[in-house]
Parts: structure tokens; C-alpha cells; sequence
């Protein structure tokens, strides 16, 4: 019996107080990907149980282009394109958790269907879970990404979320150098992929939807006409947008970020376009 205790305590404690130390430092991290998600995860538990007329989804290409500052019938949870698609699966599960909606437009950058994404990104949106497994997955799958936040922390001194104020997305000013959007990857099979299964999951809610593609600097038209020659062979219901177009007084930190202080001319921009589509249930026609 001793033995046992004494194994017990050695063995079972130590990771038990690790994990349960772990968790509580992802709550507490108001910087970066993780930041981002429990600024947005603490925006849904404040509007628990909600009717939105409009949610917006997608990566800080929308987060940055779309406000909702004047209008209570719509909520910006965009994240960031760490999530790639694939996080946004599970991402809606926790938002369906949370509120109610008509109609969900989905934004993210031209380039996120050419960038590398961690496929365990998945589960993280998982540790808001209601269901008890899913959560503990979720948790468990934020392991590997101690590494990241602890040398970002010490090293990068990314900005804080929290300080920056914001009513929609967490917004910082700067001006990116780039002039133009220089596109040089290939279309990844795996985001496609996920794109396809992130399509297939709206049109089987019941809700109205479309994806739109965020602001940009100017770029190369033949890049997009591949992207949505591939949506089209996928059946992916994206309206092949013309993106918002940044130039140099517009630009912000980013070559897909608008300046925090114009983002009311970006939502104005994309409302237009949203009102002249035909949303129906499940499909855009």
C-alpha cells in the first residue's frame, strides 16, 4: 500500500499539477493565436443565448476589415489564419454552443489556401467544449504548442490583446513595408481539403452562408482565377469576390490588413457586396 502512495506520487501528481498549471497559463495568455481565440471565446460567453442577424468567421484579414461596432445585429469572431480552414470546423461548433444566427460569412485572406497549417489547430477550439471528451482532447492537443507561446512570450514580446481595446478583433497599428501581394505558393491539398469539409458543414446547418476573400494589396489576377477554378471544381460555394483593394495610405500591418482607424470603409465595402448576393439555406445561389 505504501508503495502504491508513494508511487501514486511520483508518477500521478507531478502530471496532474503540471497539466492543471498548463491549463490555467492558456487562459491567461492575451497574445497571439491563443489570445485571440479566448478574446473571442469571452466575447461569446458575455452574448450567451443571443439572436445575430450576421456572424463573421475567418481569419484578421476579415477580423481587421469588418466592424460591427455600430451594428447589434452582428458579431466579428474572426481568428486568425494559424486555424487555417480546418480550425474553423470546430470553431462553429463552440460558436453554435454560445448563439444563434441567420446567416455566417466566412473571410480569409487570398493566400490561406497555399499556407502550411498545424492539422492539430483542429482541436483547440475544443477546449470550450461543453462536452467533457472534446474539452479534454482540446487541452491536451495544446501541449505541443508550449514551446511556441513560452519563446513568443520571452523573446517575440507579441502585443497584447487585451490592451489593444477593441470591440471586434484585436487591432494593432504599423504599416507593413510590402507594396504588393506577391503570391508564390501552390493550392494546399490539405487546406482544400478542409475548405471542402468547412463548405459541406454550412450547407448542412441551417443557416445562410458565403465565403468572401479579405482585403489585399494589389496582386496577380491570374493567382485568384486558379483559386477559384479549384473552389468550382470542389463545389466550394465562394463568391470569388473582388478582394478590397489596400494601396499605401490604406495599408496597415499586414499586406491583407486594412489601418485599424479606415475599417469603416472595408465594412462598408463588403456589406455592399453581401446585400447583392442571394443568400439562401445552405447554398449561394
Amino acid at each position: 500500500m505504501r508503495k502504491f502512495i508513494k508511487l501514486t506520487f511520483l508518477f500521478g501528481i507531478p502530471p496532474v499539477v503540471f497539466f492543471s498549471c498548463w491549463v490555467f497559463v492558456v487562459h491567461q495568455i492575451d497574445w497571439d493565436n491563443f489570445g485571440i481565440l479566448n478574446f473571442q471565446i469571452n466575447k461569446l460567453e458575455k452574448n450567451k443565448n443571443k439572436h445575430f442577424n450576421v456572424v463573421y468567421i475567418g481569419d484578421s484579414s476579415g477580423g481587421y476589415a469588418l466592424s460591427t461596432k455600430n451594428d447589434s445585429t452582428a458579431i466579428n469572431l474572426c481568428l486568425t489564419g494559424s486555424f487555417g480552414f480546418n480550425g474553423l470546423i470546430s470553431y462553429l461548433d463552440i460558436i453554435d454552443q454560445h448563439i444563434t444566427y441567420d446567416t455566417i460569412i466566412v473571410m480569409n485572406t487570398l493566400d490561406l489556401s497555399t499556407r502550411e497549417v498545424n492539422e492539430q489547430v483542429y482541436w483547440l477550439p475544443y477546449m470550450y467544449s461543453e462536452q467533457p471528451y472534446k474539452k479534454a482532447i482540446g487541452y491536451i492537443n495544446t501541449l505541443p504548442f508550449i514551446k511556441s507561446v513560452i519563446y513568443s512570450k520571452l523573446f517575440d514580446r507579441k502585443q497584447s490583446v487585451r490592451k489593444t481595446k477593441s470591440f471586434d478583433f484585436p487591432k494593432f497599428g504599423g504599416k507593413t513595408k510590402e507594396q504588393v501581394n506577391d503570391f508564390k505558393g501552390t493550392i494546399n491539398e490539405f487546406q482544400l481539403k478542409q475548405l471542402k469539409s468547412l463548405n459541406n458543414k454550412l450547407l448542412l446547418s441551417k443557416s445562410k452562408f458565403c465565403f468572401l476573400f479579405g482585403p489585399s494589396l494589389p496582386f496577380n489576377n491570374i493567382y485568384i482565377q486558379e483559386l477559384c477554378a479549384a473552389f468550382k471544381e470542389n463545389n466550394i460555394q465562394h463568391t470569388c469576390n473582388q478582394p478590397y483593394l489596400l494601396n499605401e495610405k490604406t495599408k496597415g500591418n499586414s499586406s491583407d490588413h486594412i489601418r485599424p482607424s479606415l475599417e469603416d470603409s472595408s465594412t462598408l465595402y463588403y456589406r455592399n457586396i453581401i446585400s447583392h448576393l442571394n443568400l439562401s439555406q445552405g447554398k449561394l445561389d
